[in-house]
């Protein structure tokens, strides 16, 4: 209800107005787009011409400045002091002289290299000037200087100053004795210089930093606005590639950068001209208010022309929308007054016929509801019969199921079961054969030849010929009765340790309904070798070959111990079970322990038995299906599902009848989460 009561809120008229007003704003936003656009293409133009007029003076200016700085130092090495010193060749004497000059032509530094190019004298105007960094920033400047034998002029960076570098050449006699080399700062006056002959802010760029600048702005503020060379971190292109704009000090500026290269190929050292572009954008802004300003005024003018015109258009409406939720309060009666010849009236009496239409449908409708009523209450009463009957068939299918479930798991019993008995047989089988084999009767026959000559035991060992033989057939007899002991005693073991199983096989299935499963770390070195262990005597009586691959560094798993221990006897049992069927010469079982994946374990058993049929590898582990005559089915089927109820899985290959087969169990290292046995 609140929902369809904001609808009726949004009026007819207003639907109206406001497309039509939202033309007139858009109509209105056109203009200032178009016109801003005009005005920022006739700014940009101009700027990007007065910025190209600039930039071609700051490069003129540049060379006008090389040129002059060529002039300025060119001299010094004809002089006759310099020649004199230089004949001298004491560097103290040097050093003096080069300070001396330093204060007649304004230099920053100087220094005079031989041309071996060792620095034979340097010295600075100011203390924190590094005479190191000079001399080798200028090197480059100086060994062409020596290559050429002409004035050279390159510029540098010196401990954060832009510095042109000047090297002269000094020859005596047509004899070259060395190179003198000035530093002149290109700083914050040749900055000036530089805007008064480009009429544009100029920013000497140095290693992604300001070297000097024309700004009134903090040089914090122009640092952080700079990018790389001289290009704008955030900065909207124009045109011109080389043209950006940026915004320093909270004020517009149009610029272009380019680059001051060196000798030795420095890349970091550039230049940016500015100009501001404040009065274009004041102009701008004025425009748009008065247009703006303009629009308003018409959207306030339509708008008031507009809706009495739309108040007349929607009063037959509103009329029909009174006359319709009376209706929907149930009064039929009401109809809509019909005052014009054109739609709103044609519509006001279709919805009139259509009322009275209505009146008459709801009356049939009335009667065919208490018709329908009476007709409810009758299969009301079948319907209820028919839920009961089947809710007790549902009870009886739950029964069925849980009767089938215990069928399943006393089959799984018995066959597990019945997998360690046939390794009790054959334990319990050596046993009963090796005491019908045993050596003990003739311990007894010996004692008792003892005891016939217990008067006359010591003659009897000396002299008679089986008394000589007696006591190495003791010493032969008891070596032979302890290795039948040993035997006897593993073999007890492993009786022993089936049985065990056995037990836990039945606690186990007893608990089925009762408990989850008892998952726990193993080893699963230690799970196969325990299987193996159980059926050693089967395999070593059917002559199988057993290698054992095992990866020592295989994690521990996360399982229930006897229930992998079950999985793995039961594929032993079949790998036995198809090369006896196979009858192959060299029986050969290869059980496999390795990582799968970072947290799965792998234990591979191989044979090469009669194999599995393409046709009935798919359905192995169904339950109820199997390949041998005295089979029932159950094994593979109890293993996959026990498998993956801790997490893993069981899959089976072959390449066919008569080419062995190979079954795989992956194991979680984290094991799956506690539920009920499957």
């Amino acid at each position: 209800m609140p929902a369809s009561h904001q609808k009726r809120r949004v009026s007819l008229q207003t639907k109206v107005l406001l497309p039509v007003l939202a033309m007139l704003v858009l109509i209105l936003g056109s203009t200032l787009w178009l016109v801003n656009q005009h005005i920022r293409e006739e700014f940009r133009a101009g700027a990007a011409q007065s910025l190209a007029t600039a930039d071609a003076v700051f490069l003129n200016s540049q060379k006008i400045r090389i040129k002059n700085l060529l002039l300025r130092f060119r001299t010094v090495p004809n002089e006759p002091r310099f020649k004199a010193v230089c004949q001298l060749g004491d560097p103290a004497t040097f050093r003096a002289l080069l300070a001396e000059l330093l204060d007649e032509l304004g230099a920053e530094a100087a220094l005079f290299t031989t041309p071996e190019g060792k620095v034979l004298a340097s010295t600075t105007r100011h203390p924190m000037f590094s005479q190191e960094e000079f001399e080798a920033a200028s090197s480059a400047s100086i060994n062409q200087a020596m290559m050429d034998g002409q004035p050279n002029i390159d510029l540098m960076d010196v401990g954060g100053r832009f510095l042109n570098a000047v090297s002269i050449p000094s020859t005596i006699a047509d004899h070259l004795v060395g190179v003198l080399t000035f530093a002149m700062e290109m700083g914050e006056s040749a900055a000036q210089e530089f805007k008064q002959l480009t009429h544009a802010e100029v920013i000497l760029v140095m290693k992604n930093h300001v070297a000097a600048s024309t700004m009134i702005v903090a040089l914090p503020e122009v640092v952080e606005a700079i990018g790389a060379l001289g290009r704008p971190a955030r900065s909207a292109r124009l045109d011109s590639d080389s043209i950006f704009e940026i915004i320093l000090g909270g004020e517009h500026y149009l610029g272009t950068s380019g680059r001051l290269t060196a000798s030795n190929n420095e890349k970091q050292l550039g230049y940016i001209l500015l100009s501001s572009s404040e009065q274009h954008l004041s102009v701008l802004r004025s425009t748009q208010r008065r247009i703006g300003l303009i629009g308003l005024v018409g959207i306030v003018l339509s708008t008031a022309v507009l809706w009495p015109v739309i108040q007349s258009t929607t009063r037959p409406l509103r009329e029909l929308r009174n006359v319709a939720e009376k209706i929907s309060r149930g009064d039929f009666s009401s109809r809509v007054p019909v005052t014009s010849s054109d739609e709103c009236g044609e519509l006001a009496g279709v919805f009139n016929q259509m009322t009275e239409n209505l009146t008459a449908s709801r009356t049939q409708l009335q009667l065919a509801h208490d018709g329908l009523e009476l007709r409810v209450r009758e299969r009301t009463g079948e319907l209820s019969e028919e839920i009961s009957r089947r809710k007790r068939a549902q009870q009886e299918l739950l029964e069925a199921a849980r009767l089938a479930g215990m069928a399943e798991v006393a089959t799984g019993v018995l066959h597990n079961v019945g997998n360690v008995l046939n390794s009790v047989n054959v334990s319990a089988s050596l046993l009963r054969d090796n005491l019908n084999k045993s050596q003990i009767q003739n311990l007894v026959k010996a004692t008792n030849l003892l005891r016939d000559h217990a008067d006359d035991t010591i003659a009897f060992l000396s002299k008679d010929p089986r008394g000589q033989l007696l006591p190495g057939f003791l010493i032969k007899l008891s070596e032979h009765l302890a290795s039948e002991q040993r035997i006897w005693q593993n073999e007890l073991e492993g009786l022993c340790t089936n049985i065990e199983h056995i037990k836990k096989i039945v606690s186990m299935q007893q608990r089925h309904v009762k408990v989850f499963d008892a998952l726990e770390p193993v080893p699963p070195a230690e799970l196969v070798q325990d299987a193996l262990r159980m059926n050693a005597a089967a395999f070593e009586r059917s002559r199988i070959q057993v290698v054992r691959e095992f990866n020592e560094a295989t994690p521990t798993v996360f399982v229930d111990r006897h229930k992998v221990l079950q999985i793995i006897i039961n594929l032993l049992h079949n790998a036995r079970d198809a090369m006896e069927e196979q009858n192959v010469q060299e029986k050969r079982l290869v059980v496999r322990v390795e990582l799968a994946s970072p947290d799965r374990v792998r234990i591979t058993v191989s044979d090469n038995g009669v194999g599995i049929a393409p046709g009935s590898l798919v359905k192995i582990f169904n339950h109820g299906f199997t390949t041998k005559k005295d089979g029932h089915g159950f094994g593979l089927h109890s293993s996959a599902n026990a498998a993956i109820a801790m997490g893993g899985s069981l899959t089976a290959h072959s390449a066919g009848v008569g080419q062995g087969a190979e079954f795989a169990l992956e194991l979680s290292v984290k094991g799956a989460a506690p539920g009920p046995d499957t």
